[in-house]
């Protein structure tokens, strides 16, 4: 789960990076299915997760304090 929660990191920073400043991205809604081994594994667009869990995840920005 650290190593996911890290590509999500880094999509937020490339996104920004390709936006040259002009956009933020400010949300980002994955569904994930965690297997019966701990692997966390994204759900792919328009894939279901038939007969197996699933949840969905979604990671929003932090506002400045």
């Amino acid at each position: 789960m650290t190593h996911f929660l890290e590509v999500v990191g880094r999509l937020f920073n490339r996104a920004e990076q390709q936006a040259n400043g002009g956009m933020q991205l400010d949300e980002i809604e994955l569904s994930v299915e965690i297997s019966a081994e701990g692997e966390v594994k994204l759900i792919g667009n328009g894939a279901k997760a038939g007969g197996k869990g699933a949840i969905k995840l979604v990671f929003r920005r932090q506002e400045p304090k």
